[in-house]
């Protein structure tokens, strides 16, 4: 490379001497000397970062032969050096990249070697780098299910043992899981959901003075409500629970096996009954 260095500068030299004396034609040549003597140091600069380049590679290959790395992940390594072979790449426009694989080719084969070995299938691995990272996964949100029904009629009586309560009177139902006409949830999807019953039962009684009304999952009850009725026909109670319930099991509001029987509701949306999912399972 020295050798070239002086072959330019007395190309150079020359030139600088014998250029006031040029005629015409000479002075046309003279101009593509001087462009070519451009385009020789041009060329030099690039050899010389193409060198330094291979040193570099050579010093990696190195510590890798001697063990210097043992331990790192080979991926990790190969992941680098793509990325610093695409930054080089955008730095000089693919022009530096390209031929420095040409120019390695011709005087390393040795290198080639080890590339192959440590990096069997570029395409694969570019393929790899290139791909873009796998978005985070988003927990699906369920429909939105709540509902809220009172029951219509203005006073029932006579209520036998596990007879269901019918709310009749829809004033919300999103999601549709609700069915006025027969008064049971559907369990659209699995998860904990709250569930709210307000029970009056309209009536003052003596003796036995206690009412219930109890909430149930497929036959099973689940939790109850309870109205003394000995102070006012007026006295009425609420309760508030959290269930977990599964999806396509029956909930509903019936009579019970215990306190007065008959039973008694009283309506006008006195007594209701109100639910809403919570979070799904």
């Amino acid at each position: 490379m020295l050798i070239m260095k002086y072959v330019v500068l007395v190309f150079v030299g020359l030139f600088l001497l014998i250029q006031p004396n040029l005629t015409s034609g000479q002075e046309i040549e003279a101009r593509i000397l001087n462009t070519l003597i451009e385009k020789i140091v041009s060329l030099e600069n690039r050899i010389e970062h193409l060198e330094d380049r291979n040193r570099k590679l050579e010093r990696i290959e190195k510590r890798l032969e001697d063990g210097e790395e043992d331990g790192v992940d080979i991926v990790t390594k190969v992941t680098n050096l793509a990325k610093l072979v695409r930054a080089l790449v955008q730095q000089n426009n693919g022009k530096i990249v390209h031929e420095n694989l040409h120019h390695e080719s011709n005087t390393h084969e040795e290198h080639s070697d080890f590339t192959s070995k440590v990096w069997p299938n570029t395409s694969a691995i570019t393929a790899a780098i290139e791909m873009p990272p796998p978005k985070p996964l988003k927990r699906q949100i369920p429909e939105r299910i709540a509902f809220c029904a009172g029951q219509s009629a203005h006073h029932v009586d006579n209520l036998g043992v596990h007879q269901t309560i019918l709310f009749d009177e829809v004033f919300s139902n999103v999601g549709n899981a609700y069915n006025p006409n027969s008064g049971v949830f559907r369990v659209p999807v699995s998860g904990y959901y709250v569930m709210s019953l307000v029970y009056n039962a309209g009536v003052k009684t003596g003796g036995i003075t206690d009412r219930y009304l109890e909430v149930v999952s497929n036959g099973v009850k689940l939790g109850d409500v309870i109205v003394d009725s000995s102070s006012s026909p007026l006295a009425s109670a609420t309760k508030v629970w959290v269930f977990h319930l599964q999806r396509g099991t029956d909930v509903w509001v019936r009579t019970t096996t215990f306190g007065i029987s008959p039973n008694d509701v009283h309506g006008h949306s006195h007594t209701m009954l109100t639910g809403w999912l919570l979070y799904d399972d």
